[in-house]
């Protein structure tokens, strides 16, 4: 019997590895595309955080003086972590299932500090 339970760990283990390495490749043979040099900055004043853009997108960005603001980056903070909006947006499958897992976890992290609290006093 500890044979089997050998055997069947031997082979997951030879398994995952596998996979690992199929992916890893076919990564290295195809690599995707991320816009990493143009994101969208919340706090960024001008409007282009609504379409995805973002300061560099200007010829001499690094020019010129950035301006910000405080309360559009709060309000793009908050709609991220409260909302999943990225998620919701560009994965709504998977939105649905996520986000009832992360309202629990913001329900279980904010019923931590009541007794806290009372454990102090």
């Amino acid at each position: 019997m500890i044979t089997i339970t050998y055997l069947i760990a031997y082979l997951g283990t030879i398994a995952c590895v596998a996979i690992i390495a199929k992916c890893v490749l076919k990564y290295l043979k195809n690599p995707q595309h991320l816009r990493w040099e143009l994101y969208p900055v919340g706090h960024e004043k001008g409007g282009r955080a609504s379409y995805g853009g973002s300061y560099m997108e200007d010829s001499g960005w690094w020019q010129h003086k950035q301006h910000g603001s405080f309360i559009s980056g709060t309000k793009a903070l908050l709609t991220e972590i409260i909302l999943l909006h990225a998620t919701l947006e560009h994965n709504k499958p998977l939105w649905y299932r996520t986000y009832p897992f992360h309202v629990g976890l913001y329900i279980l992290f904010v019923g931590l500090f009541p007794q806290s609290a009372r454990a102090r006093q």
